[in-house]
């Protein structure tokens, strides 16, 4: 019988979560114990006779290791609530794809948009500077709205020493905000200051959610989605797995990396509106008069959810489809799941639309 993949003893001797942990392996070790206690279940039932790569992954403190072995897990799962057998044993391009499913004649990879380590040492930065803020001593709420760091790691108590004075040059202000920038270290830090009520306990709270880039999310999705496709010549199917934290993949973000960048034109005389696309999306873009990637059948995004108060883990998954996929998949295959699916064609064209919209988040319990 193979291993435990979280045995007590692995458990047991994990560190506590503390303010800003980046670890998901800690994190849910901390916070939701019982979801670690499903994926060993579920790991026992898939892997009866184990396996070490995964297992590693599994075991590693870093969310981009730990998040793309976490989802393999969820979406191997899925396939075997469906009664799928999907293996992981194909070999294609001197290589294996994550999984193969015999019943439907696919293969399936699957893509995860964790934290790349450039961005970790970033978010890390920010992290441990949020912390010497909430020390403070003062009048004032802090919020950070928006930063940029280029080449970490910043000078923290600079940022420090800088809020100190610019609390003191503004006490008699109800709110403010400030941009703090180092032209050596490439910082850019924009903060709010507001005005404590009378009886707040003295301490400043790091408030606020920091925007992640439209764009540069955009071409991050068609990176991971490249990579994906050069890797095996076949026709497979791509989950595209959003990490843990504040940011999921929103809709029209993946509409657009899909299916190319939304243009509205505007009828002068009739003041009509009507939506088009540019053909630059990971679908849509052609090259040589051809769709460049119609090896790719659909993408689905899932992102994992919570489904029940005993912290049962579900995932929310929609399918995109390729309209132009060199062989497409019947929409019944995925009737679970909502769908963004041709839905009538002739010789002239193709128009698409929802399928099965409403479908809620699908139970792994």
């Amino acid at each position: 019988m193979a291993e435990d993949l979280y045995s007590r003893e692995f458990l047991s001797a994990l560190p506590q979560a503390q303010p800003h942990e980046r670890s998901s392996l800690i994190n849910l070790n901390t916070h939701r114990p019982r979801v670690l206690q499903q994926l060993n279940k579920w790991f026992e039932e898939l892997y009866p006779n184990g396996d070490n790569n995964l297992t590693s992954k599994l075991r590693n403190f870093d969310p981009e290791i730990f998040l793309s072995a976490f989802y393999e897990l969820l979406i191997h799962r899925y396939f075997h609530l469906k009664g799928w057998h999907a293996q992981r044993d194909l070999e294609l391009n001197d290589g294996n794809p994550d999984f193969y499913v015999p019943e439907i004649d696919w293969i399936a990879e699957v893509a995860t948009l964790g934290e790349a380590e450039a961005e970790e040492k970033i978010y890390s930065e920010m992290d441990e500077l949020c912390t010497m803020i909430e020390k403070l001593d003062s009048t004032f709420w802090i919020s950070i709205f928006d930063f940029e760091i280029v080449r970490p790691p910043i000078s923290k108590r600079a940022v420090i020493d800088w809020i100190r004075e610019k609390v003191r040059a503004n006490s008699d202000k109800e709110e403010f905000e400030l941009v703090y920038r180092n032209t050596r270290d490439q910082t850019f830090i924009r903060f709010h200051f507001h005005k404590k009520g009378l009886n707040v306990q003295a301490n400043v709270a790091a408030k606020g959610m920091f925007s992640m880039d439209f764009e540069g999310l955009k071409n991050r999705i068609r990176d991971r989605l490249r990579r994906k496709t050069r890797k095996y010549d076949a026709n497979i199917l791509i989950f595209l797995c959003s990490g843990e934290g504040f940011w999921g993949v929103h809709e029209e973000t993946l509409n657009e990396a899909l299916y190319g960048d939304r243009v509205m034109v505007f009828n002068k005389q009739t003041h009509h509106i009507k939506e088009k696309r540019q053909p630059n999306g990971f679908f849509t873009k052609v090259v040589g008069g051809k769709p460049l990637n119609t090896r790719v059948a659909g993408v689905v995004l899932c992102d994992r959810t919570i489904v029940s108060v005993d912290d049962d883990v579900g995932l929310r998954m929609k399918l995109n489809h390729n309209p132009h996929a060199a062989r497409r998949i019947s929409s019944e295959v995925f009737a679970d799941l909502a769908q963004f699916a041709v839905t009538a064609e002739d010789e002239r064209g193709m128009s698409m639309g929802w399928l099965n919209g409403e479908a809620q988040a699908v139970s792994l319990a």
